[in-house]
């Protein structure tokens, strides 16, 4: 699990996997049973279809459709220049760890212009996925100023939120994912 989650040496050094343990399964572990990919696709198909009120048919790919699959394979995904080439998005990714009374913090930020367009915020400390999601929703899409990221934190706060950790914290930790980023 380490070696696919490429989990910091300072989250081991900490307290381990408690906050991705709480966030991340498998479908067997939920089920205590090996379960097909097919049986898998089926089951989220199905729910799709109930939630939504649809109906999925297979079709094959019109002429146009093969076409234009099957320039993309000669003219790009058959191309060493294009499958080693390093083109790269605008956007900016950062990571800020910090060391809190309430455990270790990590924000995994992402930027696009000066907003924040994605923030995951995992760690080892206590609280609860819907208190984290609720955060990670007011942060997106806001300027990435220490003003505005302190404002909207603070408008969905509530007490231990996050288990001895405070508005101020979590701010300095996105601020340091900020300082942390790299253009991708």
């Amino acid at each position: 699990m380490a070696d696919i989650m490429n989990t910091p040496v300072v989250k081991f050094q900490d307290k381990g996997y408690n906050c991705f343990s709480q966030r991340m399964t498998t479908v067997r572990h939920e089920t205590n049973r090996k379960v097909s990919v097919a049986e898998t696709v089926d089951a989220i198909q199905g729910a799709f279809e109930e939630e939504f009120q649809v109906t999925f048919r297979e079709e094959r790919p019109d002429a146009w459709e093969r076409k234009t699959i099957q320039d993309f394979i000669d003219q790009r995904y058959t191309k060493e220049e294009w499958i080693f080439s390093h083109k790269h998005p605008r956007t900016r990714m950062g990571v800020g760890q910090l060391k809190t009374r309430g455990g270790l913090l990590e924000i995994y930020l992402s930027l696009s212009g000066a907003s924040i367009e994605s923030i995951l915020i995992t760690g080892d400390f206590f609280s609860t996925s819907a208190d984290i999601h609720k955060i990670e929703n007011a942060l997106k899409w806001t300027s990435a100023r220490k003003e505005r990221i302190e404002e909207n934190i603070t408008s969905i706060w509530h007490d231990d939120m996050i288990y001895g950790i405070d508005v101020s914290t979590l701010t300095q930790a996105v601020l340091l994912a900020k300082e942390n980023q790299v253009r991708l």
